[in-house]
C-alpha cells in the first residue's frame, strides 16, 4: 500500500509499505478520509513522533476491509468512526477512569501507525458505529469534535440560560461553540485575532464576536470559557471573559497556566483537557438528537466540518 512516512521532522516521503493484516479482535479498514490535525504539523515539520519511522495521521474515517479472529458485530464495507485513543486500563490513571492521562498509552499516527495511508489495522473497541450516510470527511472529524465536547465536560457543562465563552476558533473553537449551542447555552461569545476566524464562528453560532485586539472594550462575561489557542497571551482574556466563571485550557490536563489563574485570582475554577477521556465521548457525537438540515456548515478549504453532519 502507499503510505506517507515521517522518518524525521521535515524528512516525510511517499512509500510502498505492507499491507496491515487484521489480527484477532481487529479490523483493517480501507482509510476514507483522513485530517491533519493542529498536533502533526509540529510533529512532522519540527519535534518528530515517539518513534520514528511512523506512518501519522489520527483524525480518520475508513471502511471495514476484513475482519480478524473473534469479531462480531461488524460488517465487510461499513464506513466507521475511530477514537486514536488505547489506553493501557492497567495505570492508576486508567483505574480512575482518566483514560487520556494514561501512563502507558498507545495513539494511532504518534506511537503506531496512523491513517496517512491506504489501510489501517484498529482495534474493534476503538471503532465507532456511524451513520452509514454521513460524508466520510465529517465522519473523520469525531475526534476533534470529541476534543471540544470534552473540554466542556471537564468544565462542568453548560446549560439553558447561561453563556459561553471561545478563545481561539480554529476547528476545536468551532466545535465548541457548535457544543454549546446544541447544549442550551443562551449566548456564546468568541474571541480571536483574526476577522476570517470569526466568521467561521458566526457559522458556527456564535452571537458575539471579538477581535482580540478590541478584547479589553468587552464588558460581557461567560458562565464558561473554552481557551483552545495553547499560548500563554490568551489568559488574560478568558479571566476577563469568564470573571467568576469556569476556565478549561485545551490541551492542558497538567497546566501550569491553570495554577497560575488560579494562584492569581483564587476564585476562578480552571482546568486543563487532552483529547478525550473514552469512546463514549466520541459515540456522543452519533447519539444526538438530529439538528435542522438548514443549520450553516462550518468548511475549510470545502470540507463541511459541522456537528450537525453527523447527527
Amino acid at each position: 500500500m502507499r503510505a506517507i512516512v515521517l522518518h524525521a521532522p521535515g524528512d516525510i516521503r511517499l512509500e510502498k509499505r505492507p499491507k496491515p493484516v487484521a489480527g484477532p479482535g481487529e479490523v483493517l479498514l480501507r482509510v476514507a478520509s483522513v485530517g491533519v490535525c493542529g498536533s502533526d504539523l509540529p510533529r512532522m515539520l519540527v519535534k518528530g513522533a515517539w518513534k520514528m519511522p511512523l506512518i501519522t495521521g489520527h483524525e480518520f474515517s475508513g471502511h471495514i476491509h476484513a475482519l480478524g479472529e473473534n469479531v462480531e458485530g461488524w460488517e465487510i464495507g461499513e464506513l466507521t468512526a475511530i477514537a486514536p485513543l488505547m489506553p493501557c486500563n492497567q495505570c492508576i490513571e486508567c483505574k480512575t477512569g482518566n483514560f487520556s492521562r494514561c501512563r502507558d498509552y498507545d495513539y494511532f499516527g504518534s506511537r503506531r501507525d496512523g491513517a496517512y495511508a491506504e489501510f489501517v489495522a484498529v482495534p474493534v473497541e476503538n471503532l465507532i458505529k456511524t451513520p452509514q450516510h454521513v460524508d466520510p470527511r465529517a465522519i473523520a472529524m469525531t475526534d476533534p469534535a470529541s476534543i471540544a465536547l470534552h473540554a466542556i465536560w471537564k468544565a462542568g457543562g453548560i446549560t439553558a440560560g447561561q453563556t459561553g465563552a471561545v478563545v481561539g476558533c480554529g476547528p476545536i473553537g468551532l466545535f465548541a461553540i457548535q457544543w454549546m449551542r446544541i447544549m442550551g447555552a443562551s449566548r456564546v461569545i468568541a474571541v480571536d485575532v483574526t476577522e476570517e476566524k470569526l466568521a467561521l464562528a458566526r457559522q458556527a453560532g456564535a452571537d458575539l464576536c471579538i477581535l482580540s485586539a478590541d478584547f479589553a472594550d468587552n464588558k460581557e462575561r461567560a458562565d464558561l470559557v473554552i481557551e483552545a489557542v495553547g499560548i500563554d497571551l490568551d489568559d488574560q482574556r478568558c479571566r476577563h471573559a469568564g470573571c467568576a466563571g469556569r476556565t478549561c485550557h485545551v490541551y492542558r490536563d497538567t497546566c501550569p497556566r491553570c495554577e497560575a489563574v488560579e494562584r492569581d485570582v483564587p476564585e476562578i475554577p480552571a482546568s486543563g483537557s487532552f483529547t478525550a477521556r473514552l469512546v463514549e465521548q466520541f459515540r456522543c457525537a452519533f447519539s444526538r438528537p438530529a439538528v435542522d438540515d438548514n443549520r450553516p456548515k462550518i468548511r475549510d478549504r470545502g470540507t463541511e466540518v459541522g456537528i450537525h453532519d453527523l447527527a
